[in-house]
């Protein structure tokens, strides 16, 4: 009777366990596959964005200021 009882909380300690496992490796996986989505959507953004900055950049070289003009 003891050891029954003893055995089914083991089991229930063991399952618990492995499940919380499985559960943290697929919950890692998926946040990685979502950083990952995320990290390569962001470059192109900031790609476009950091060539608007230069283009403006350089537009305002290439108009003469109020001095030379």
């Amino acid at each position: 009777m003891i050891s029954a009882i003893i055995s089914a909380i083991i089991s229930a300690i063991i399952s618990a366990i492995i499940s919380t496992i499985i559960s943290a490796i697929i919950s890692a996986i998926i946040s990685a596959m979502i950083s990952a989505i995320i990290s390569a959507r962001r470059p192109r953004r900031c790609v476009a964005m950091h060539a608007r900055i230069l283009e403006r950049a350089l537009l305002r070289r290439r108009e003469p200021s109020k001095d030379e003009a």
